[in-house]
């Protein structure tokens, strides 16, 4: 991500717009909510942030962007996710039992991430103080060869909904507070932990996270700064119009009872 290439890339778990972890519920249990609903990723979809290294008060402007080429992984098609400025790249998207990620790409040549056989970052829906765990194993790539492997564990729970604002306006979000880890070899376990926030229709909206001191870097808080999210539903091949070849597409899916919600 922008002006973050002092990072450790090796440690650093990608899709950071999914460090969420695990707490007390700030709500009462039992309300449903549908996770989909709150990070749609949607193709085409571009948001915008700023990020404040907290140790220092630098910030940064990083952004993500949905869509594009997409990419088959273990027999499965794979949306694509671009992080500019560190040029990061991640496949995955929302299937029957949520959102999966299958494999992130670093911006170092020939080195990449495969999870095996993938990481569930969230279900489909999660309900207020309902704890959720998913676990894997990863696997880093340099130049086709494992360099480095083990077990990862995305631990989750729903607080509730509240009020955020931040540069780009004030919204209504789902509030969730979880953890991640990771174990390489020979090595303490890395984490991370923090608060998440997410706006129905639109996706992250500010994060707010603090790798432990193993890991070595910073505490640092994302807050959204702009974005466009597509609002034409008839454009199917996202070329910005609606046109015949969409119409192609709706005539081919018409019929289909297997859609998620």
């Amino acid at each position: 991500m922008g002006g973050e290439r002092h990072l450790s890339y090796r440690k650093l778990l990608v899709f950071v717009f999914f460090f969420v972890f695990i707490g007390l519920p700030i709500s009462s249990f039992g309300e449903t909510y549908n996770l989909k609903e709150y990070f749609p990723v949607e193709q085409g979809e571009f948001l915008n942030y700023k990020v404040t290294v907290l140790e220092n008060g630098v910030d940064i402007e990083v952004e993500s962007q949905y869509g594009g080429s997409k990419v088959v992984i273990n027999g499965v098609e794979c949306t694509k996710c671009v992080t500019r400025g560190g040029e990061m790249y991640e496949y995955g998207g929302w299937y029957e039992d949520g959102l999966r990620l299958y494999k992130s790409k670093y911006p170092v040549e020939d080195e990449y991430r495969i999870y095996e056989p993938y990481i569930l970052i969230c279900p489909l829906t999660l309900e207020t103080g309902e704890p959720f765990t998913s676990e894997c194993i990863y696997k880093i790539y340099e130049s086709g060869v494992i360099t480095e492997q083990g077990p990862l564990k995305v631990e989750l729970r729903a607080l509730g909904e509240e009020e955020v604002t931040v540069p780009a306006g004030t919204f209504n979000c789902l509030k969730i507070y979880g953890r991640v880890e990771w174990k390489p070899p020979y090595e303490p376990a890395h984490s991370g932990e923090g608060y998440i926030w997410l706006a129905r229709g639109i996706g992250l909206i500010k994060l707010d996270v603090t790798p432990n001191v193993v890991d070595g870097r910073e505490p640092r808080v994302y807050e959204l700064l702009f974005g466009f999210i597509p609002v034409c539903k008839g454009d199917f091949d996202h070329d910005g119009d609606v046109d015949g070849a969409d119409l192609a597409i709706f005539a081919s899916e018409f019929g289909r009872t297997d859609c998620l919600p």
